[in-house]
C-alpha cells in the first residue's frame, strides 16, 4: 500500500512540474508565438535530439533516485526524507535542474523556437535564486551536518570530475594490557598506512554485529565489543568517512592478517611510532583525550 501511494504521489510531482516546465509552458508559448516549422536544420536537429535524450535520461534517473533512495518526491511539498549522494548526486547538487534545462534546450533546438529558447533563460534565472534561498535551507534544516559535508564537497551547478561518496564504517581499537592493536595497510592509495582493523556496514546490520565480523574476517579472531569510543567524520578526496569505533578486547588469542601486510601492538607511548592513516589520527587523539579516565586507567593507557 505505501509503494502504491508513493508512486502515486511520484505521478502527481511529475505533472506538476517537470510535465509543467517542459510540456505545458513550452506548448503555450508556441501557441502565443504562432510558431511554424521552418527550414530544417541538420546540425541544430541533431544538437536538440542529443540534449532532449539527455536531458530526459537524467530526469528520469534523478526521479527515481528521489522514490527508491529519497522515499520521497521531487516537488518541495512532498519533499525526501533520505538524503541523495549517489548516481548524479554524487557529481552535482542539482542535477534535476540540469535535467530540466537539456530538455528546454533540446525543444528550443528541434522547434527552432526563440521563445522556447528565452523561457530556458528565465527558467535558469529563476532557480539560480530559488535553490540558494529555498531549496538548500529546507535540505539543512532537514539533513543538518550531513547536508553541509555534502555541499562542502559537490559543486552546485558544475558538476565534479570524479564521483564524490560518503562511506559509513566501523573500527576497532582492540586493548591487551597496556598495549593496542593496530594493522598496516597492503592495498590501495594509503599502502603502508596504519590503521585501526575493522570496515563497512552490511545493509541491516547493528554497528557492533559488523564490527565482529570484520575483525573475523580480517583476523580470523573473535571479540568482545566492550564499550563505544567515538565517531570521526574525515573528507578525503574521493569520498567522506564516517568511523564509529569502539573498544573492544580479544576472545581468542591467535590472530591471522588476511587483508594486511603486518600489525603491531604498541603501547601508549609507541603510538606515534607509526604513519596513521588521517582518519585513525583523529582515533588516537581521542585515545590521548581520555588518558586517566576510569575506563583507561583500567587498561593502563
Amino acid at each position: 500500500m505505501k509503494d502504491r501511494s508513493l508512486n502515486f504521489r511520484v505521478v502527481k510531482a511529475i505533472l506538476a512540474l517537470p510535465v509543467t516546465v517542459c510540456v505545458l509552458i513550452p506548448a503555450i508559448l508556441l501557441y502565443l508565438s504562432d510558431w511554424q516549422w521552418g527550414d530544417v536544420c541538420l546540425w541544430r536537429l541533431m544538437v536538440g535530439a542529443i540534449c532532449l535524450l539527455a536531458g530526459l535520461t537524467l530526469a528520469i534517473w534523478t526521479i527515481r533516485l528521489f522514490q527508491n533512495q529519497g522515499k520521497g518526491t521531487l516537488a518541495p511539498w512532498d519533499a525526501t526524507s533520505h538524503l541523495i549522494t549517489s548516481g548524479p548526486y554524487a557529481y552535482v547538487r542539482n542535477p534535476m535542474i540540469t535535467g530540466i534545462f537539456l530538455i528546454l534546450t533540446g525543444e528550443a533546438c528541434l522547434l527552432a523556437s526563440y521563445a522556447i529558447g528565452i523561457w530556458v533563460v528565465v527558467f535558469l534565472f529563476v532557480n539560480m535564486f530559488y535553490f540558494p534561498l529555498s531549496e538548500e535551507p529546507g535540505l539543512r534544516a532537514r539533513f543538518g551536518k550531513e547536508y553541509d559535508t555534502y555541499c562542502q564537497n559537490v559543486p552546485r551547478y558544475i558538476p565534479r570530475l570524479t564521483p564524490w561518496k560518503q562511506i559509513e564504517v566501523v573500527a576497532a581499537v582492540i586493548r591487551k594490557g597496556d598495549r593496542i592493536f593496530a594493522t598496516q595497510r597492503g592495498y590501495g592509495d594509503y599502502k603502508d598506512w596504519w590503521e585501526f582493523p575493522g570496515g563497512k556496514m552490511e545493509a541491516g546490520e547493528t554497528q557492533e554485529k559488523a564490527l565482529v565480523r570484520e575483525i573475523r574476517e580480517e583476523l580470523s579472531a573473535d571479540i568482545n565489543v566492550d564499550e563505544f569510543l567515538c565517531t570521526v567524520e574525515h573528507d578525503y578526496p574521493q569520498f567522506h568517512l564516517t568511523m564509529h569505533c569502539y573498544l573492544c578486547s580479544l576472545k581468542t588469542e591467535a590472530l591471522h592478517l588476511n587483508e594486511h601486510e603486518a600489525a603491531r601492538w604498541l603501547t601508549n607511548n609507541e603510538l606515534d611510532s607509526v604513519k596513521w592513516l588521517p582518519a585513525d589520527v583523529k582515533v588516537v587523539e581521542e585515545l590521548r583525550g581520555h588518558k586517566g579516565t576510569a575506563i583507561f586507567d583500567t587498561y593502563k593507557l
